[in-house]
């Protein structure tokens, strides 16, 4: 590590060394006083301890706070490592697996075959999770290759195929009532731990994504100058950009398997490892794993300090969302200067429609029919059918006000977008993207049940 390191700027290598061992004893700390409170330390036991000899405290401790501290150092290194490829090649200090939809799109796939498909988790969680990640990522990678990869574009693309996901995923999830507590407590990327297994497991991941990594180094570093110069030294410049992405994914997505989703942990690695001074790929791409390792720690240790004093059991990955937000608005400053300027030249205004008033009344009277249709159509005692007798009398009028608060609501969603869009004159603003609906569904009152 400190041959890797010494050739960052004077003194960034004992900066960064100092940072990582300060967090990790910050860390330890905390975890200790958990550990302590609920088992003195005379009756610590190591994890090869026969669970019959020990008793309820003691079994908690060896295969409960012991795998889970473990579990989170591998977390956010995975994590780490992941976002660190994505900004390395993409060249891009908002890429990691949340901004790119990778997380969202596994969380999606999991959650689809557990509740439509489970004969798929046959093939066990993480192939299933691989796929979702891949199909994110592939989806995001084609809309913005048009643009050369653009930084600005990566992230829109990335975020908004992610909220897709997202809704989706929400929308199968409080659609099967019996599975919401499993899938909602998994989802939020709880690390609570029961045994080694999946300790064991995300091991076996971080070697291969280490050696994947350090495989990598080489193309990664001539592909940072850029993919015409990359070209013109002889570099695949395609074929180093998949095999990249592809590690990234499967790193990030064995995680989103173990544990469910951990947001902006593999942004903030590399973000921080840079501002302590860390300028080459290999650089970065060492750093970065630790600092995952050690921020995810502090986090986890912190939750768990937390709820050994009597506070709410939260899931890790809910907390380190929060990081995200503030990190994002940091960074956005500094990627006009680092967009590369033949992304953003020769753009024009996309062609406008054909006929675009035919298109309009085909969608008028669709619309029409459908609506026809769902007044008066439905699903009843005997079946799928039109609606008729008794129950249309009840049916009906709910039915019409669901239809118009819909209308409306769809309405004031598309003024709202066509104001903000030509207000910033950016064709992809919308009230989620800007954060209008998030902002102003913090400030309504929760329901109590």
């Amino acid at each position: 590590m400190s041959r890797l390191l010494s050739v960052a700027a004077p003194g960034s290598a004992a900066l960064i060394l100092v940072a990582l061992v300060s967090a990790g004893l910050v860390s330890t700390g905390l975890w200790s006083v958990a550990a302590l409170n609920a088992l003195p330390f005379s009756q610590w036991v190591l994890p090869l301890a026969d669970p019959d000899g020990l008793v309820p405290e003691q079994i908690f401790f060896a295969f409960g706070l012991m795998p889970r501290a473990v579990l989170a150092l591998l977390i956010g290194a995975l994590l780490g490592l992941s976002g660190a490829l994505m900004q390395v090649v993409l060249r891009n200090p908002l890429a990691d697996p949340t901004t790119l939809g990778v997380a969202s799109g596994a969380q999606l796939s999991l959650v689809f075959a557990t509740l439509i498909w489970p004969e798929a988790l046959a093939l066990g969680r993480g192939p299933v999770a691989l796929i979702g990640g891949a199909l994110a990522v592939g989806l995001v990678m084609a809309l913005a290759a048009r643009r050369g990869f653009a930084p600005v574009t990566v992230t829109i693309a990335g975020m908004l195929v992610g909220m897709l996901a997202s809704a989706i995923s929400t929308a199968l999830t409080l659609g099967q009532g019996h599975y919401l507590l499993s899938l909602v407590i998994w989802n939020g990327g709880a690390l609570t731990q029961d045994s080694w297994h999946g300790v064991c497991r995300l091991i076996g991941v971080l070697i291969l994504g280490g050696m994947g990594a350090a495989l990598l180094v080489r193309p990664l570093v001539v592909l940072s100058l850029g993919g015409a110069t990359a070209k013109a030294l002889g570099a695949r410049v395609g074929l180093i950009r998949l095999a990249a992405l592809t590690l990234a994914v499967f790193l990030s997505g064995m995680v989103s398997a173990e544990v469910g989703l951990v947001g902006f942990v593999g942004l903030a690695a590399p973000a921080l490892v840079r501002r302590l001074g860390a300028r080459s790929v290999a650089q970065v791409l060492l750093a970065s794993p630790l600092a995952g390792a050690v921020l995810l720690s502090v986090v986890d240790s912190g939750l768990i300090a937390l709820v050994a004093f009597g506070g709410p059991a939260l899931p890790t990955g809910a907390l380190t969302g929060l990081i995200g937000g503030p990190l994002l608005i940091a960074l956005l400053p500094k990627l006009r200067h680092i967009v590369p300027p033949e992304t953003e030249r020769n753009e024009t205004l996309p062609p406008r429609a054909k006929h675009p008033w035919r298109r309009g009344g085909l969608l008028a009277c669709a619309t029409l029919i459908l609506t026809v249709l769902s007044l008066f159509g439905g699903r009843g005692p005997d079946g799928w059918g039109m609606i008729s007798g008794a129950i249309a009398a009840t049916f009906r009028p709910l039915r019409a006000t669901a239809i118009l608060a819909a209308a409306s609501a769809g309405a004031l969603l598309a003024l709202s977008g066509a104001v903000l869009q030509r207000l910033t004159a950016n064709p992809m603003a919308a009230p989620e993207v800007l954060g209008v609906t998030g902002g102003g569904h913090w400030d309504m009152p929760q329901p109590c049940f």
